[in-house]
């Protein structure tokens, strides 16, 4: 009889090892923080591997919409001794359309251990114009200069630049 239990416990550690967590993250770091359309995003996933055999074979991003997979794949060797050795991955994303982001973890034996899941959520923002500044009534004349910016008055058959307060310019030559 003991010889038959002995047998099974031997049968099943093999699976008992696949099904174990090797890699547990617990925070969530996105920057910058109040991130634009126009900004580079990053995001860094600090965690620990179970024990000293496991390293990461690779780390990649995957974006589909709104949604931000960041996909593990691990190495483990079962004769290691069980530790908890620190291990972070940094993702470049790169610039997002404006929108709200999920973060989600894809991988065999990945642990999600992240307790504010408000991290796992990020929001890429407008570019700041301030709307008012972009209407036609509130564009007046600020200068006008030559092709060598030089500030200049109007001069006929001459090529100007007239530089407007809503950041606009326009080239006109005046014909006399």
């Amino acid at each position: 009889m003991k010889n038959a239990i002995f047998r099974i416990a031997l049968l099943t550690l093999p699976l008992a090892s696949l099904s174990q967590t090797y890699y547990y993250i617990d925070n969530i770091a996105v920057t910058p923080q109040n991130a634009t359309s126009l900004d580079n995003i990053y995001i860094a996933a600090f965690g620990s591997f179970t024990n000293t055999g496991t390293q990461m074979d690779s780390a990649t991003v995957t974006i589909t919409g709104y949604e931000i997979y960041l996909n593990y794949y691990l190495q483990t060797s079962l004769t290691s001794s069980s530790a908890e050795v620190p291990h972070d991955e940094y993702f470049n994303l790169g610039t997002l359309p404006e929108g709200e982001y999920h973060i989600n973890f894809v991988g065999d034996h990945i642990g999600d251990f992240v307790s504010d899941t408000t991290q796992k959520h990020f929001t890429v923002g407008s570019l700041g114009f301030d709307e008012h500044k972009l209407h036609p009534q509130d564009k007046h004349l600020l200068k006008i200069c030559d092709y060598l910016g030089r500030e200049v008055q109007i001069t006929p058959n001459t090529p100007l630049i007239y530089y407007y307060s809503n950041g606009s310019i326009e080239r006109v030559m005046h014909n006399d």
